[in-house]
Protein backbone atom coordinates (compact mmCIF):
# COMPACT_ATOMS: atom_id res chain seq x y z
CA UNK A 1 0.00 0.00 0.00
CA UNK A 2 1.65 3.25 -1.13
CA UNK A 3 1.25 5.91 1.56
CA UNK A 4 3.23 8.72 -0.05
CA UNK A 5 1.76 11.78 -1.73
CA UNK A 6 1.94 11.78 -5.52
CA UNK A 7 3.48 15.26 -5.24
CA UNK A 8 6.43 13.76 -3.38
CA UNK A 9 7.04 10.93 -5.85
CA UNK A 10 9.64 11.26 -8.58
CA UNK A 11 9.95 8.55 -11.25
CA UNK A 12 13.45 7.55 -10.14
CA UNK A 13 13.03 7.76 -6.36
CA UNK A 14 11.82 5.65 -3.47
CA UNK A 15 8.25 5.53 -2.22
CA UNK A 16 6.85 4.91 1.25
CA UNK A 17 4.73 1.78 1.54
CA UNK A 18 2.90 -0.17 4.20
CA UNK A 19 3.16 -3.95 3.66
CA UNK A 20 -0.07 -5.95 3.30
CA UNK A 21 -0.67 -9.55 4.39
CA UNK A 22 -3.61 -11.93 4.25
CA UNK A 23 -2.46 -13.48 7.54
CA UNK A 24 -5.18 -12.12 9.81
CA UNK A 25 -3.22 -13.09 12.93
CA UNK A 26 -1.15 -9.97 12.19
CA UNK A 27 -3.99 -7.98 13.78
CA UNK A 28 -2.34 -8.83 17.11
CA UNK A 29 0.30 -6.21 16.36
CA UNK A 30 -0.36 -2.66 17.48
CA UNK A 31 -1.09 -0.33 14.61
CA UNK A 32 -2.36 -3.00 12.23
CA UNK A 33 -5.43 -2.19 10.13
CA UNK A 34 -7.86 -4.83 8.84
CA UNK A 35 -9.22 -4.26 5.34
CA UNK A 36 -11.90 -6.32 3.60
CA UNK A 37 -12.11 -6.70 -0.19
CA UNK A 38 -14.66 -4.22 -1.53
CA UNK A 39 -14.37 -4.20 -5.31
CA UNK A 40 -12.33 -0.98 -5.48
CA UNK A 41 -9.30 -1.75 -3.32
CA UNK A 42 -8.01 -4.63 -5.46
CA UNK A 43 -7.95 -7.10 -2.58
CA UNK A 44 -9.24 -10.63 -3.09
CA UNK A 45 -9.00 -11.72 0.56
CA UNK A 46 -9.41 -10.01 3.94
CA UNK A 47 -6.05 -8.39 4.62
CA UNK A 48 -4.02 -6.58 7.25
CA UNK A 49 -2.02 -3.40 6.68
CA UNK A 50 1.18 -3.69 8.72
CA UNK A 51 1.51 -0.01 9.55
CA UNK A 52 4.41 -0.45 11.99
CA UNK A 53 6.43 -1.92 9.12
CA UNK A 54 6.37 1.33 7.10
CA UNK A 55 9.29 1.28 4.69
CA UNK A 56 10.83 2.95 1.65
CA UNK A 57 11.23 0.88 -1.51
CA UNK A 58 12.56 1.60 -4.98
CA UNK A 59 9.80 3.09 -7.15
CA UNK A 60 10.81 0.68 -9.93
CA UNK A 61 9.40 -2.20 -7.85
CA UNK A 62 5.88 -0.76 -8.22
CA UNK A 63 4.43 -2.29 -11.38
CA UNK A 64 0.85 -1.00 -11.30
CA UNK A 65 -1.89 0.19 -8.99
CA UNK A 66 -4.28 -2.52 -7.82
CA UNK A 67 -6.93 -0.25 -6.33
CA UNK A 68 -7.73 2.40 -3.74
CA UNK A 69 -8.82 2.15 -0.14
CA UNK A 70 -12.32 3.22 0.83
CA UNK A 71 -12.41 6.55 2.66
CA UNK A 72 -13.10 4.89 6.03
CA UNK A 73 -10.15 2.48 5.62
CA UNK A 74 -7.90 5.35 4.50
CA UNK A 75 -8.95 7.36 7.54
CA UNK A 76 -8.03 4.46 9.84
CA UNK A 77 -4.69 3.99 8.06
CA UNK A 78 -3.86 7.71 8.25
CA UNK A 79 -4.65 7.85 11.96
CA UNK A 80 -2.50 4.79 12.66
CA UNK A 81 0.37 6.33 10.69
CA UNK A 82 -0.02 9.57 12.65
CA UNK A 83 -0.05 7.67 15.96
CA UNK A 84 3.02 5.61 15.08
CA UNK A 85 4.96 8.63 13.80
CA UNK A 86 3.94 10.81 16.74
CA UNK A 87 1.98 13.26 14.59
CA UNK A 88 -1.37 14.85 15.40
CA UNK A 89 -4.30 12.68 14.36
CA UNK A 90 -5.65 13.71 10.99
CA UNK A 91 -9.35 12.92 11.33
CA UNK A 92 -11.77 11.63 13.92
CA UNK A 93 -14.49 10.25 11.60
Amino acid sequence: MIVQSDAMTHPESVVLVVPVTTNMSAMQFSGSVAVAPDGTNGLTHPSVLLVTQLRAIDRKLIVRALGRLAASDMNTLENQLARILGLPFLRTE
